[in-house]
């Protein structure tokens, strides 16, 4: 059959495959340890299937990106645009619309099934629209839903940032800044979080409690436009990592 349809091994070439360039870029993959063969995968493998980061250069305008589920009514919605962007040509805009059925929407967000373990770091840059500022909220949220909430932090209409309810931030409509949000999850850890704020160079790290001491796992993490109002933010640089 082989000789039929005249097929040529060609055994020699797939063992050239892999890496081709310069030294340091053919042996990066040796600094990391390979995931070791196992017959099922563990809740730990499945967890960092979780992580992402976007930086949304590679999507068309108006593109609705399928790693979130989003809720939306009408053109309220998040889509890519090249309105904006803090790194790069494109971000991640949110458009909100007074007189939505919920108050809420539009909204994005992940549902992961009970992430309860490791090291948990969220980054994004986010700058509120200088005329038309849409105020939002990012959340951790545990079982307990709404009753049950870890981080918690709100962009305000006039560019205020707070943390758990302490102003951490005053970033002013029109201009980026960028958060990041980490904290351990486990039978032994804290119950707190460390939120760093970067923006017009100047970098404030603190420590802050969940907003309920019953948080220990995350089943939901969303951003949510958080008035009944016309308004825009966007993001930009969305990073979850999961260690």
């Amino acid at each position: 059959a082989l000789k039929a349809v005249g097929f040529v091994p060609f055994d020699d070439e797939i063992k050239k495959v892999g890496l081709y360039g310069d030294d340091a870029w053919r042996k990066l993959p040796e600094k990391h340890t390979p995931r070791t063969p196992s017959a099922v995968w563990t809740p730990e493998d499945l967890a960092k299937l979780i992580a992402f980061r976007l930086d949304f250069e590679d999507m068309p305008d108006g593109y609705e990106p399928s790693l979130f589920r989003l809720a939306k009514e009408g053109d309220a919605t998040f889509a890519v645009t090249s309105e904006a962007a803090s790194t790069g040509k494109k971000s991640y805009k949110c458009t909100d619309r007074k007189g939505l059925k919920k108050a809420f929407y539009p909204y994005i967000h992940l549902a992961p099934r009970k992430l309860s373990k490791g090291r948990i770091t969220f980054r994004f840059d986010a700058m509120l629209h200088k005329e038309h500022p849409a105020p939002f909220y990012v959340e951790f949220r545990g079982a307990g839903s709404t009753d049950d909430v870890g981080p918690s932090i709100r962009f305000g209409k006039d560019g205020k940032v707070e943390a758990n309810g302490k102003t951490v931030l005053a970033a002013e409509p029109g201009t980026w800044c960028r958060l990041e949000i980490a904290f351990e999850l486990g039978a032994e850890a804290p119950k707190e979080y460390t939120l760093v704020t970067e923006y017009r160079g100047e970098k404030q790290s603190q420590r802050l409690p969940f907003r309920h001491q019953t948080f220990s796992e995350i089943s939901w993490l969303g951003i949510s436009a958080s008035e009944d109002a016309d308004g825009v933010f966007y993001l930009d640089e969305v990073e979850l990592r999961v260690e």
